[in-house]
């Protein structure tokens, strides 16, 4: 007895050609992703990077070039200062003098492509806060990049320039010269 010849699923065809393309289709979203990924950290900025940290809210350990670490919550960004919320206070640190930046049990995720230039990173600048600070004689911690550490009350904020009075009582002034200040701590008065 034949066997009576089977006839091929006119279907079968096509429904290998869409699962074909499916796949391909896969593929090539897969890596679109992946150069879109690519090209955005390739020209991500540190100062875009803060403010992706500042909007993710997550704990971060930041070292700066004085070989200090300073750990916090990055609440503000400015043109050339971050501050940072920290368990003693707030701190403002000047991103040019940052050397690393570290997640702290957070899950932060890599840079998406910020290109905020440090001019248009935000309205507020380090000697505008300063500013502040010294008409408040703030009292404050103020590193230096050559790992000078200066505590007193904060007198004077110039164009470059910041006078803090240092000693026992305040009895005598330092001269710091603003582009060699990697942190100032606000501390507190009590």
């Amino acid at each position: 007895m034949a066997t009576p010849a089977t006839t091929p699923d006119p279907y079968a065809a096509i429904l290998r050609g869409i699962a074909d393309a499916r796949v391909d289709d896969a593929a090539a979203t897969r890596a679109r992703t992946h150069w879109l990924t690519q090209q955005a950290t390739q020209s991500a900025t540190l100062v875009g990077a803060f403010v992706d940290l500042s909007e993710q809210r997550t704990p971060i350990r930041v070292r700066l070039r004085d070989r200090s670490e300073i750990a916090g919550t990055v609440v503000a960004v400015g043109a050339d200062v971050v501050v940072l919320l920290t368990a003693s206070g707030t701190a403002l640190l000047a991103p040019a003098h940052v050397t690393t930046v570290g997640t702290e049990g957070g899950h932060a995720s890599a840079p998406q492509g910020r290109t905020v230039a440090p001019h248009t990173a935000g309205s507020r600048t380090m000697i505008e806060l300063l500013h502040d600070l010294a008409a408040n004689r703030a009292q404050v911690r103020i590193r230096t990049i050559d790992g000078g550490d200066h505590a007193g009350e904060l007198r004077a904020a110039g164009v470059d320039v910041l006078t803090i009075g240092v000693g026992s009582r305040s009895t005598h002034n330092v001269l710091l010269h603003l582009t060699a200040v990697t942190s100032v701590v606000i501390l507190d008065p009590g």
